[in-house]
């Protein structure tokens, strides 16, 4: 039983007393494509929906034991925005990985701090990059899409010794609280989540949570800059519901972790390779190493109606959280086995990082004068613009680079960055 849902209990009382709706939204609480509209409502000060979303902020700050929370309904991108403008009076430069998220490159675009791309951030590696003139901040994403972790106590310890602050886009992080396992916004100043990826939460719905109390009102106008105006109350309730729901049904959600856990071991006893990762609701099945495209057992599952999250040559990933039924983890298992032998092996694809060349600053890049070139002869030129693939949305080639070959082999699916075959490189280029 989960007590005090403030926001659907708001909205819901709304439904049951009114009769004619005379504001927002259009469609006056009627079907839309079937779908009922009675819990949509708006921003009324009668039914005090702005009062039940602060109570509700409050008790899922309470429960994961940081100082603030604000709910998103723009999806964890406008909670990165918000963390990176919170912090750009003290950021003329910014650590991040390579890896980042595009929403991280375009707050740095946005705000005019220059990013220090690293591939991989350590605390080593921040004990440097925190003497270097203008940074004031290191963002990392963890865990990343995978379910691998970072040291987040080593890396709190540099930021403190440094004066500098850590945000953290952990967008795939929230589970691992409830779990007991190391949990990203107990050490960030900021973090960013995204509910929706783990919980029982609506699409677009996730937080932002803050332990810096300097930071506080910074992120608050954050939020209020880059979210809309007019946000979903039934995404807000979800948010609620997420939260709340994995903080009352902990023993559940401990049993599915341990059962995706014996259906990796089961997949391993039967030969197959499993990427090593701290979060338990994640299977990475490395396709490559015994011999199969993953994108070959992607196709044989979406005929027996499962849908991974994404895929490559050389791996494919399953995404689980405790929606997902004790059936369902089995059956996962069962239908992976059975596609391999309808399978033929094949020599793996083999990955290598692509050295990049940096030319010129990020924000030179971005801001100089472009041109759109032909994928087909971007090769050599510099790279005006991230562009890359999503799932997971980093880019292949960043700003300021010169464009690799293999990037533009890697490009495949649904691509950002890339405008109808072409892509955008900086007209003249003036040296880092």
């Amino acid at each position: 039983m989960i007590k005090n849902l403030h926001v659907i209990s708001a909205i819901k009382k709304y439904a049951k007393k009114t009769r004619v709706r005379l504001h927002m939204p259009g469609h006056k609480g009627k079907s839309v494509l079937g779908i009922s509209g009675k819990l949509d409502v708006t921003e009324l000060p009668e039914i005090e929906n702005e009062k039940a979303v602060s109570l509700a902020q409050k008790d899922c700050a309470d429960i994961l034991g940081v100082k603030q929370v604000f709910f998103l309904t723009n999806g964890a991108t406008a909670g990165i925005l918000a963390a990176i403008y919170s912090v750009k009076d003290i950021c003329k430069k910014i650590v991040i990985e390579r890896s980042s998220h595009k929403s991280v490159f375009n707050a740095c675009e946005l705000f005019g701090i220059e990013p220090i791309i690293r591939e991989n951030v350590s605390a080593d590696s921040l004990e440097n990059d925190f003497k270097t003139e203008g940074v004031g901040a290191v963002l990392i994403t963890s865990p990343d899409y995978y379910g691998r972790v970072k040291d987040y106590s080593a890396l709190k310890k540099v930021c403190v010794k440094y004066g500098k602050k850590l945000l953290i886009d952990g967008a795939h992080g929230n589970a691992l609280f409830y779990l007991g396992l190391n949990y990203g916004g107990a050490f960030a100043d900021v973090c960013v989540e995204g509910l929706h990826k783990t919980n029982f939460t609506f699409n677009q719905g996730a937080i932002i949570s803050v332990n810096d109390q300097s930071l506080i009102e910074k992120v608050k106008k954050g939020v209020s800059t880059f979210s809309t105006t007019s946000p979903s109350y039934i995404l807000l309730a979800s948010i609620e519901y997420g939260i709340k729901y994995y903080a009352a049904h902990k023993k559940d959600l401990i049993k599915k972790a341990n059962a995706v856990s014996r259906a990796k071991e089961s997949l391993c006893k039967a030969g197959l390779k499993i990427m090593d990762a701290e979060d338990p609701f994640k299977i990475t099945l490395l396709t490559g190493s015994i011999g199969f495209s993953g994108k070959d057992i992607n196709d044989a599952l979406i005929k027996k109606g499962v849908y991974p999250e994404l895929y490559g040559e050389n791996q494919i990933l399953f995404m689980f959280s405790a929606a997902n039924t004790f059936r369902e983890i089995k059956y996962l298992k069962k239908t992976v086995l059975r596609a391999i032998k309808g399978l033929n092996k094949k020599e793996p694809v083999k990955e290598t990082v692509t050295p990049h060349v940096k030319k010129t600053d990020y924000l030179y890049a971005v801001r100089a004068e472009s041109e759109l070139t032909p994928l087909s002869v971007a090769a050599g030129k510099v790279c005006a613009e991230n562009f890359g693939t999503f799932p997971p949305c980093s880019p292949i080639c960043v700003a300021g680079e010169v464009i690799e070959k293999a990037d533009v082999e890697n490009l495949s699916g649904d691509a950002f960055g890339v405008y109808n075959g072409k892509v955008r490189t900086v007209k003249a280029v003036k040296d880092k």
